[in-house]
């Protein structure tokens, strides 16, 4: 039965839209991989109600179908997100892990319940990506201007090398009951700001289940969470951005459905310092303390939980394509799509043997 794409989700900020094939495509005044996201069904449902709002430097957006009044569900989504925001945002200095990185003792203090789920997590997931994804490089995004203070210059190769010195996963300690953490070196700084937002939305999934809504699209600066129902010939549409010098051009790259799954999306060309006419991506190797040298203009990932596959994405960006694949080739229920930059700002797409099927806009 053909399906009829009949929703379009309000975007945070004013839009430019456009058509490609019949479907609309828009971009919000961020620059975001995800320029579509669409409900698609081809039966008599409630209508999608849509919650819109900033959090963590970026978007949120919360699109369900239910007849369910928003006034019920978006007090607890503030909530939540505002919970998250102060226990991880590196950019809130009343925050828990503001605190923590100005913190000048190895000694174990209490770590608040999102904090250590976050960090838990992201450190048994980066060991099976030989650590190209390390929550301890807080210092180092700062040194790079990546963090709240940013900056304009290069930073000096010794500072670099002298803030590597106090990064890595071994650095980091746990007790559990209560959860408490501790930094073996007192210069350790955490920042996990590429997981927050996709655990932030795994979150939100849980709290519209509990509300008994089965039909909806999470997504926080990117990082999605969808569940959909295949049987009622519903599912969410959505389209892939395509590299290039121009971040807003508005093009799509690929459009698939999403089902009961997360996505992420991650780019060396999104957020960047440009130096003297030169780009420096805001992914770094925390092998080098320098931004990731790669073949991958973006990686996409799905995987069951959307924290998941923001994770993966941003280590993949690091490793690059040959790696990549290797990886993702070996994590259960976890596909990848690769844009892979090749001379004079030619691409080329590589997609694991799970991905969805997709409709590549050329």
């Amino acid at each position: 039965m053909k399906k009829r794409f009949n929703v379009l989700v309000k975007m945070l900020l004013p839009v430019l839209g456009q058509k490609i094939g019949g479907w609309h495509l828009y971009e919000s005044g961020f620059i975001i991989p995800v320029l579509i996201i669409v409900i698609a069904s081809c039966s008599k449902t409630p209508p999608t109600r849509h919650i819109v709002g900033s959090t963590m430097g970026t978007y949120y957006m919360v699109n369900y179908r239910a007849d369910i009044n928003i006034k019920k569900i978006e007090p607890g989504i503030e909530e939540t997100l505002s919970d998250i925001e102060a226990q991880l945002s590196n950019w809130d200095k009343e925050s828990w892990i503001s605190w923590f990185n100005r913190e000048q003792t190895t000694g174990f203090v209490s770590i608040p319940e999102h904090a250590f789920r976050v960090v838990e997590y992201t450190l048994q997931l980066a060991n099976h990506t030989n650590y190209a994804l390390d929550p301890t490089m807080g210092k180092l995004i700062e040194l790079w201007g990546f963090g709240p203070s940013g900056t304009d210059q290069l930073p000096d190769n010794d500072a670099i090398q002298e803030d590597l010195k106090s990064t890595g996963p071994l650095n980091l300690a746990f007790k559990d009951s209560p959860p408490r953490i501790s930094k073996k070196k007192i210069d350790l700084q955490l920042n996990v700001s590429a997981v927050a937002k996709g655990y932030a939305a795994d979150l939100l999934a849980r709290q519209l289940e509990a509300e008994g809504i089965t039909e909806y699209l999470v997504n926080i600066g990117g990082g999605m969470r969808a569940s959909g129902h295949s049987e009622n010939d519903s599912a969410l549409i959505v389209a892939i951005q395509r590299p290039g010098p121009d971040t807003r051009s508005g093009q799509a790259h690929v459009i698939i459905e999403l089902n009961n799954t997360g996505l992420a999306t991650s780019g060396d060309y999104r957020r960047f310092l440009e130096i003297d006419g030169n780009r420096y991506s805001h992914i770094l190797n925390p092998k080098t303390g320098m931004p990731a040298e790669t073949d991958l203009a973006s990686v996409s990932i799905i995987a069951p939980t959307s924290m998941k596959a923001d994770i993966l994405a941003t280590a993949c960006i690091v490793l690059g394509l040959k790696k990549s694949r290797e990886l993702i080739s070996h994590i259960p229920e976890v596909e990848g799509f690769f844009i892979q930059r090749l001379k004079n700002n030619q691409f080329r797409t590589v997609f694991t043997s799970g991905w969805p099927e997709s409709k590549l806009q050329g």
